[in-house]
């Protein structure tokens, strides 16, 4: 019988891939919350005080891997109001091509926390079904 010892973090390379995925504004948060999809292709980024719908009010994005680089996927999945702070947590699926957003804040009526739900249909995000609260 063999025997054979793991690979010890000593002797493990780890090399970055690509450049470095910016937030779109300075104290965004942007990277608070990252998921990545099982080959490791897709990423989904939240950034849940970026101001796109007020204070607090958050967004993700969503980046796939061309070979050479890191681009964005679609346009920013973002929040419907202030303070929402949406993209707080977000989870992809393993082919990458459904994500969920945690929505920690009131969305407004007085209803704290959801999560959405986002599916890729090819060309854009579409929500699946209602917001699960």
């Amino acid at each position: 019988m063999t025997v054979e010892q793991p690979s010890t973090l000593a002797s493990t390379v780890i090399t970055q891939l690509g450049s470095d995925i910016d937030g779109e504004a300075t104290n965004d948060q942007s990277g608070q919350s990252v998921a990545i999809s099982a080959d490791g292709t897709r990423v989904a980024i939240g950034a849940y005080t970026n101001q796109v719908s007020g204070s607090y009010s958050g967004h993700v994005r969503v980046y796939s891997w061309n070979g050479s680089s890191w681009t964005q996927t679609g346009l920013d999945l973002d929040s419907r109001a202030t303070r929402e702070q949406f993209g707080w947590s977000v989870a992809i699926s393993a082919d990458g091509n459904r994500v969920a957003v945690g929505v920690p804040g009131t969305n407004g009526n007085g209803v704290p926390g959801q999560v959405r739900v986002y599916t890729w249909n090819g060309s854009s995000w579409a929500q699946t079904g209602s917001d699960i609260s």
